[in-house]
């Protein structure tokens, strides 16, 4: 476990407020009386079930050559899904349901294609990203954990610090020995409307 202090207790609560409110509002649609020529989605899609209503509503607020740019996760984490998956945490998980609902790039690209929207560029790569150490992991895992598992505070810092075992066994495997490397597939994604 790490130290905490009450203003990165706070903060964190905040970050996991943010998601599930962003993740609301985009699921429960938006309106606006002007077409757009660029939209953005950064890091926030794998959070959404229903992808294909999301993508609708892209749809309905591009202009005509408008363009829809989305970073989001692709294929789900292994290293990050051992833990979910595991006995120890079954029972805690099992009433609270997924909240992370990644795609990868085939299936992204059909629900793109279903919500009238043609692909211009997909591409699903490998990110790397380094942490300094363990206790640095924790802090960017418990802007998510909380979320992602509907755990109170102390058993999200008792998960997070789980995963974060994982990640940093796999990064010395990998022989990164000086800082804590996480990979992940990520997707970039171009899309207008079908014209």
């Amino acid at each position: 476990m790490h130290p905490r202090t009450s203003r990165e207790n706070h903060r964190d609560r905040r970050l996991a407020e943010h998601a599930r409110d962003g993740t609301r509002a985009i699921t429960r649609g938006f309106h606006f009386d002007e077409t757009f020529d660029y939209i953005f989605s950064f890091h926030t899609l794998h959070w959404v079930k229903n992808k294909v209503k999301v993508f609708r509503n892209v749809h309905d607020h591009l202009g005509p050559r408008g363009k829809f740019v989305l970073l989001t996760s692709g294929r789900q984490n292994e290293t990050i899904s051992r833990v979910f998956l595991s006995e120890k945490w079954k029972e805690q998980l099992q009433n609270y349901g997924p909240r992370f609902h990644s795609a990868d790039a085939s299936a992204t690209q059909s629900l793109l294609h279903e919500a009238g929207l043609s692909v211009q560029r997909l591409d699903a790569e490998y990110w790397s990203t380094f942490y300094a150490d363990k206790n640095d992991l924790i802090k960017w895992l418990m802007t998510w954990v909380p979320y992602a598992t509907g755990m109170s505070y102390d058993d999200s810092v008792v998960f997070a610090d789980e995963i974060a075992e994982n990640i940093l066994t796999e990064s010395v495997k990998n022989g990164v020995t000086d800082s804590i490397e996480f990979k992940t597939e990520m997707l970039v994604i171009e899309a207008g409307r079908d014209t």
